[in-house]
């Protein structure tokens, strides 16, 4: 996938507590086998906002930078001899 399509793709930062041990993990999907995840322990209270934007900015820098995509090597045929 060519990583500037990826940035036309909306992919939503899913969110998911655990009252019990207070734990909030934020979930965005970087590319198709690549998560980010921010996992909040403790945290009381949580500016929801704060969060979107932050993943949402670190996500796109991530596609944008094209870090996840396949190197392609090249190999060397020619022969000195």
């Amino acid at each position: 996938m060519d990583n500037r399509s990826s940035l036309d793709l909306v992919r939503p930062v899913f969110m998911h507590s655990e009252r019990r041990q207070k734990t909030m993990y934020h979930i965005s999907r970087v590319d198709d086998a690549i998560y980010l995840v921010l996992l909040a322990e403790g945290v009381k209270k949580f500016s929801e906002k704060v969060v979107q934007d932050f993943m949402q900015t670190v996500t796109e820098s991530l596609q944008h930078s094209g870090a996840f995509t396949p190197r392609i090597l090249v190999s060397n045929t020619s022969n000195s001899a």
